[in-house]
């Protein structure tokens, strides 16, 4: 699955951190819990600066199913990165071999770099499920089509074309008999 990114976006991020007071009893500790409810300063940046980082270099859209190498931590979206270990077994980014009796067993879910995409770019959930549901509706009707094609479908034997397997007038007669190294004679019936 591929979504695209737009690598010159401007859009601005803001990032806030709130610190949950703690409960304290005595003074001082009041003074430390005044601060810890204040918000600490607010970080503004681009999106594009972002974009490096949540962007997959195989399909250039932005990752879906983060999914990491173990061995060398480079980050691709899921579809992306089987595609290509199947075929390369090594890493796009860095060439890192992977073992090559199971190169999938190197891959985790990166669920930290989803939560972080999901939260960055909050319409990336949305569209990716709208996307999911088309197409498994798209392939219901597909399956559906087949189906009733296969249904139309003609026979491989047409009885009309070919009204018999045998004719009733070619029966033949065997007879088997067990024998202790004589020769056995088989006999047909004269047509």
């Amino acid at each position: 699955m591929m979504l695209t990114s737009n690598k010159e976006s401007n859009e601005e991020i803001t990032s806030e951190t709130k610190i949950a007071p703690q409960s304290t009893n005595n003074e001082n500790d009041s003074a430390i819990q005044e601060n810890q409810q204040k918000q600490l300063p607010q970080h503004k940046f681009m999106l594009c600066a972002l974009n490096p980082h949540i962007v997959c270099m195989l399909c250039a859209g932005y990752l879906v199913n983060a999914t990491t190498i173990v061995e060398c931590l480079h980050t691709f979206c899921k579809s992306c990165i089987v595609r290509h270990i199947q075929i390369f077994r090594k890493c796009p980014t860095c060439g890192n071999n992977l073992p090559e009796t199971e190169p999938l067993s190197g891959l985790r879910l990166d669920r930290t770099m989803q939560d972080i995409i999901s939260k960055v770019l909050t319409h990336i959930e949305k569209d990716e499920a709208k996307r999911e549901m088309e197409f498994y509706k798209e392939q219901q009707k597909l399956n559906a089509e087949k189906e009733e094609a296969e249904k139309k479908e003609e026979p491989l034997y047409n009885m009309k074309e070919f009204p018999l397997f045998y004719r009733n007038d070619e029966q033949v007669n065997l007879y088997l008999q067990l024998s202790s190294g004589r020769s056995v004679k088989v006999e047909h019936p004269a047509t």
